[in-house]
């Protein structure tokens, strides 16, 4: 029971198997399990807030951002 904590934290060893496997098959890999490709919460405050205030995929932030600051 604690060597399976400590190789997969408070994750199901199946389900982080199967991430592995299809990760490795499309070419994407994460350095830790604090680290993945879900949606993260994302609120601000001041000029532009409007563009925040729910979850978002990493990139779609770097794109609001991007679209606020005029940089392509």
């Amino acid at each position: 029971q604690q060597a399976e904590y400590v190789l997969y934290g408070t994750y199901e060893p199946f389900s982080v198997t199967l991430t592995h496997i299809i990760n490795n098959k499309s070419g994407v890999s994460f350095t830790s399990y604090s680290h993945t490709g879900l949606p993260v919460a994302v609120l601000a405050q001041g000029v532009g807030s409007e563009a925040f205030g729910g979850y978002y995929d990493n990139t779609e932030i770097y794109q609001k951002l991007a679209a606020m600051l005029e940089i392509q």
